[in-house]
């Protein structure tokens, strides 16, 4: 009796539960906190970095009943292979790693009119030194992963998956990270010392501290591995930045505005390499020499198309780039024979004996900078943010398709970059003198086919201008008066509208459109030079939204 009343109250509760939760779906929102609401004011945020501090990782005590006070000094049965599948050793948390990066945009989206400069500047650094504190906790447990150091958002892959599958970087580049981040922003976190520190956050200790973690991790590395013992980098960095904010009457009303303008660079050297083989670098993944800087981006140098048959193939020996005794003709690039020796080709592919090829570039972004500027006058609110890279060479790998067309393949595209205009070499214009892009012969740039392979070695004519400034962001807003939001009951009102990444000024646009210059991608690893420039491009998007506070 006493198991059928329990059914009859459990079955009682259950159709309660269902006729009442059908209120749950008719309740109003009264109000919804938007990403500007929270980093307007630095309660707001400080919410934020409390959820942040409360995932990261902790490796003590990961189970106490087992191992307390754990670190990773200790081995014990729990280190072996067989249980490398435990929770402390499977730390891959992208999740935070996507949040700490949106922390980071919306400051600078957000926070820049609200917060003090040396507020703005703490937290920003915070949000670094926490997101290279999470690599750091997977670089010791899985060496190296993915630097992912920006959001994502759906609408960028279209729908497909390949576009957020990223390979991993090199244990050493990980760590060279983490050690540039420290740098970078430990001066940063000093602001708030002495009576206006604040424990159990990041501060200049703290970055110095993971800094020489880091630098620990990196240079066991190099002393034990051995595949990399015979390696050694070098990587400097620098940033700058400078801000300005001021306010003052226009039409009688506050006119408040900041601008700030930040740029940073990176190069990586090969300091010591034990190898005595000296090959140049066309392979990255084993070719390195000392004195290298990583993104070395070796050529030929180009003097423009040939003006007659007879000076083709007078010129110089050329079978480097022909096979099957086929000569160079009227219209084909021309390459300065720069030891003299009579011969186009790279010597023994040795830094002591590279024949014509030089250094002609360098494939790695360089001079990264960005720009902010807020403005607000009488209720109307304009910021503006632009990113760019003011460096960077590329050159397309030999089957890109959009560059190449069907001087790659046969039945390739037709592009309408290569149709017979004064841009495009051809025999009835005579234009040679004009003319960007050679005499159409398939296969130059793609010697699978045992053809010619004139553009398919990297040279000055074909390499193209990556730099580029975009408008990541633009947003103008109009807040209502107060006055007027009390009159219809509202605690708030404001109507905006925003753009992301309207414009786009490149002049690899100029012979490449269909590329976007911030997606170009190299294999991480610097085993090529080259990229195919497939990655689908970053998306435009317009939003038009209303904040109502009731």
């Amino acid at each position: 009796m006493k198991k059928i009343l329990t059914y009859i109250s459990a079955l009682a509760l259950s159709c309660g539960a269902m006729t009442s939760c059908d209120k749950w779906f008719d309740v109003e929102i009264r109000s919804i906190e938007t990403e500007e609401d929270v980093f307007s004011s630095k309660d707001g945020i400080l919410s934020v970095l409390a959820n942040i501090y409360g995932r990261l990782p902790d490796d003590q005590g990961f189970n106490a009943d087992v191992m307390n006070d754990w670190d990773e000094s200790i081995t014990d049965a729990y280190e072996t292979r067989e249980f490398l599948g435990s929770s402390h050793r499977r730390y891959w948390d992208y999740d935070l790693v996507r949040e700490i990066n949106l922390f980071i945009e919306n400051l600078d989206k957000y926070s820049t009119q609200y917060l003090q400069p040396e507020d703005l500047a703490y937290f920003r650094a915070e949000g670094r030194f926490l997101r290279a504190y999470v690599y750091m906790q997977f670089a010791k447990n899985m060496g190296g992963v993915p630097l992912i150091t920006r959001s994502f958002t759906f609408a960028e892959g279209n729908g497909s998956a390949t576009y957020y599958q990223f390979p991993r970087n090199t244990e050493d580049s990980t760590y060279c990270f983490i050690i540039a981040e420290c740098d970078s922003i430990k001066h940063d976190l000093d602001v708030r010392s002495g009576s206006n520190v604040v424990k159990n956050r990041a501060s200049y200790g703290a970055a110095l501290a993971l800094k020489s973690r880091a630098a620990l991790y990196a240079a066991s590395i190099a002393r034990y591995t051995p595949t990399r013992k015979d390696l050694v980098l070098r990587t400097d960095g620098w940033e700058a930045s400078i801000s300005w904010r001021d306010n003052f009457k226009l039409g009688g009303k506050d006119f408040s505005y900041n601008l700030k303008f930040a740029i940073w660079d990176n190069v990586t050297k090969v300091t010591k390499y034990m190898a005595t083989t000296n090959t140049l670098p066309t392979n990255y993944a084993t070719n390195y020499y000392e004195g290298m800087t990583l993104g070395e981006l070796w050529g030929y140098t180009c003097n423009g198309l040939f003006q007659s048959n007879e000076e083709a193939q007078t010129y110089a020996d050329y079978s480097k780039f022909a096979q099957n005794k086929i000569a160079w003709q009227k219209g084909d690039p021309k390459y300065e024979d720069l030891n003299g020796d009579g011969r186009i080709d790279n010597g023994s592919n040795r830094l002591e004996d590279h024949g014509d090829l030089s250094i002609i570039g360098n494939i790695n972004p360089h001079y990264m900078f960005g720009v902010n500027l807020a403005a607000n006058w009488n209720g109307i609110g304009l910021s503006v943010f632009l990113q760019g890279v003011m460096k960077r060479d590329w050159y397309p790998s030999p089957d890109s398709g959009y560059f190449w067309g069907k001087y790659a393949r046969p039945f390739m595209w037709v592009l309408g970059i290569h149709n017979y205009t004064d841009d495009m070499y051809s025999e009835e214009k005579n234009n040679w003198d004009t003319a960007y892009w050679p005499r159409m012969t398939t296969y130059q740039s793609n010697s699978s086919y045992s053809w010619t392979k004139l553009l398919e070695i990297p040279n000055t004519r074909y390499k193209q201008n990556a730099a580029y400034l975009r408008v990541k962001n633009i947003q103008v807003d109009y807040t209502f008066p107060k006055a007027l939001c009390q009159k219809i009951r509202l605690g708030g009102l404001k109507i905006y509208l925003s753009g992301e990444n309207l414009f786009t000024f490149t002049p690899l646009h100029k012979y490449a459109p269909n590329f976007d210059p911030e997606a170009l991608g190299y294999d991480t690893d610097f085993s090529s030079t080259a990229g195919d420039g497939y990655t689908y491009p970053v998306l435009k998007s317009v939003t038009l939204g209303v904040n109502i506070t009731f």
